[in-house]
């Protein structure tokens, strides 16, 4: 259609919008002539004679009619007609595909308009070259036939105009690899450090944006916006500032809206965030944790969490208040695993934060002579400016169990991370055979300690060098002792190739149990002169754990060890019982002496009692 053909009045900005509509939407006007099959609709031009009026008058209009009644080409019109920049809002991408490559060009044909028109997803809808180029680097990829389609969206990125994961149909949508080749706002690097931004799709599809008339986007995309410019007071630059705003199938805002504007949870959420706090940690620091350990921890337990709110029966994807919640009260332990897991991702992330270690006393005291006496004299310390812990006072003999017992959160693991010196006191002192710890080397102060933790750590490699890590120089004939003194040694027997079986990556080859008698092994083999345990037992089976618990009596046989107890009837011949609640120590004493007391341990230790008859009934 040339310019001739339209109705020169259609265009003429002297004449009202609402006249220039009806004229469109006329009998003999030019959608009739233009578009294939179109019909006039006294309902539709209704429709878009009141649109137009609400343009000129600059309202709302609230509009309602049902499939098939032509609403589209009632809105488009006035928008297209009115000549000033346009924002439209859909909820899904297939409105927003038939918007974009049939009506809005039928429409612009039709009415003669020369406008540009753009398509403007969310970033995880655009391939992003740094994290494409980052995962392929790393090799650690989510499926076994990942890795083919890892190649094919590298095909796709580097002659894609648009980046659009959409124009991908090889690799589906749901696709676990998606997540590691996108980007979100909390882990894109910005323009000032990103090595990829002159390349950014999601950046060329903005310009683009910006440059066009007519800008179609989803209800998430535009609430984001509408919620980063609440938070910022300032325009985001996602979307161009806009004379006229069009929300299609509006009966679904409200939904969308309260993942922006209100609080939700879903353990969707948790996988994607476990998964980029490991992604930072090896990028930033491979050596600075066990990250593999971290994301697995919070992994199982958003895992355990949904498996909890089947149990109460609700259906995955379901969106509820808090107090529409049937049974909600049985979700609470898991919400507490959950949240205890991403506090010890947090902790890490925390002391990567922190600034550097203070040099080293020179010259460091001789430790050579260590037996294990501890003691904690009026310690004080926190993360910030709040202390934590007031007044820890602690003495601990050569040779004693003490269990560190309390809600999470309490310290526990704060108390450990002052012995191993990966913080310093802010008052008082913490000795070791009467030598302050920070006139020590940081290396010698801990070489004296092993660590069995609850989160196994092995390496690939075989099983004979996963134990003899724990002394590079040790024999086979002591690596063997050493596994024969942790209850292994049979298990190790059983397999085909003994001692020289290779572990995978993950190491699940092997249980979760034997996985333990393996670290406990290793511990055995170093021969610490200090021993610090986060009760090993708590994630394996009935068989294993009589054989994990006979290993880890024999490790602290005349050690000072430390226990750091969840399930309190393993810690029953403790020479030491320490309660902790936020920061300090409550209450010490053996068993017998804190259930005479009749207090907080005494509460602790009937709860989980009577939470195991409840459970046995």
């Amino acid at each position: 259609m040339v310019a001739a053909e339209i109705n020169p009045r259609l265009w003429d900005a002297s004449t009202p919008l609402v006249e220039r509509v009806a004229l469109a939407f006329d009998e003999k006007g030019p959608l009739t002539k233009a578009v294939k099959g179109f019909c006039v609709r006294e309902g539709q031009r209704e429709f878009a004679v009141e649109a137009a009026r609400a343009v000129e008058e600059k309202t709302i209009l609230v509009a309602e009619a049902g499939t098939g009644t032509g609403k589209t080409f009632a809105y488009l019109t006035p928008a297209l007609l009115a000549g000033a920049t346009c924002v439209i809002s859909t909820a899904g991408k297939s409105l927003q595909d038939q918007l974009c490559a049939k009506d809005l060009p039928a429409l612009r044909d039709a009415l003669g308009v020369p406008v540009k028109v753009a398509l403007l997803k969310g970033r995880a809808n655009y391939v992003c070259h740094f994290r494409l180029e980052l995962t392929a680097s790393e090799g650690r990829l989510p499926e076994q036939d990942s890795y083919l389609k890892l190649r094919k969206i590298q095909r796709f990125a580097a002659v894609s105009r648009t980046g659009d994961r959409a124009e991908l149909p090889d690799v589906p949508e749901d696709d676990r690899l998606w997540p590691l080749v996108t980007s979100t706002r909390e882990n894109c690097l910005g323009k000032d450090r990103c090595p990829n931004y002159d390349d950014c799709f999601v950046k060329k599809a903005r310009e683009d944006a910006m440059q066009s008339q007519v800008v179609v986007v989803n209800h998430h995309l535009y609430l984001s916006s509408m919620a980063l410019k609440r938070e910022s007071d300032a325009i985001d630059g996602m979307l161009p500032q806009a004379a006229l705003t069009v929300i299609d199938e509006a009966h679904q805002l409200p939904g969308i809206a309260s993942s922006f504007f209100g609080t939700s949870f879903s353990t969707y959420d948790v996988e994607n965030v476990s998964m980029e706090a490991r992604r930072l940690g090896r990028t930033k620091c491979n050596d600075g944790a066990e990250w593999e350990i971290l994301y697995d921890r919070v992994l199982k337990a958003g895992r355990e969490f949904r498996l909890d709110a089947q149990r109460i029966g609700l259906a995955e994807g379901e969106r509820l208040d808090v107090d529409e919640i049937e049974g909600f009260g049985e979700l609470y332990p898991g919400f507490e695993r959950l949240r205890a897991a991403f506090a010890a991702m947090g902790r890490i992330f925390g002391m990567l934060e922190e600034e550097e270690e203070v040099p080293e006393k020179d010259p460091a005291a001789d430790i050579s002579a260590v037996k294990g006496n501890v003691c904690f004299e009026h310690v004080q310390f926190g993360y910030d400016d709040t202390l934590l812990m007031k007044d820890v006072n602690i003495e601990v003999k050569q040779g004693q169990m003490v269990a560190l017992v309390g809600p999470t959160g309490a310290g526990k693991t704060t108390l450990m991370n002052l012995l191993l010196r990966f913080y310093d006191v802010k008052g008082g002192s913490i000795k070791i055979d009467g030598v302050d710890i920070r006139d020590m080397k940081r290396e010698d102060l801990r070489s004296l300690f092993s660590l069995v933790l609850q989160d196994t750590w092995l390496f690939s490699g075989s099983i004979y060098d996963n134990i003899r890590y724990g002394r590079l120089n040790a024999r086979k004939d002591e690596v063997i002792d050493a596994a024969k003194m942790a209850n292994v040694h049979h298990f190790i027997r059983t397999l085909s190739h003994g001692y020289d079986t290779m572990l995978n990556e993950e190491a699940n080859n092997i249980s979760q149990g034997e996985k333990q008698l393996l670290t406990i092994a290793r511990a055995i083999l170093k021969d610490p002169q200090i021993l610090i345990l986060d009760e090993a037992t708590s994630s394996v089976d009935t068989r294993l754990e009589q054989m994990l618990q006979e290993a880890m009596q024999r490790v602290m046989r005349n050690r000072t060890s430390f226990v750091i107890a969840h399930r309190l009837s393993t810690i029953r011949n403790a020479d030491l019982i320490l309660v902790i609640q936020h920061g300090d120590i409550v209450e010490q004493g053996t068993h017998e002496s804190l259930l005479a007391k009749k207090g907080v341990y005494e509460q602790l230790y009937n709860s989980q009692f009577a939470d195991k008859q409840k459970r046995a009934a």
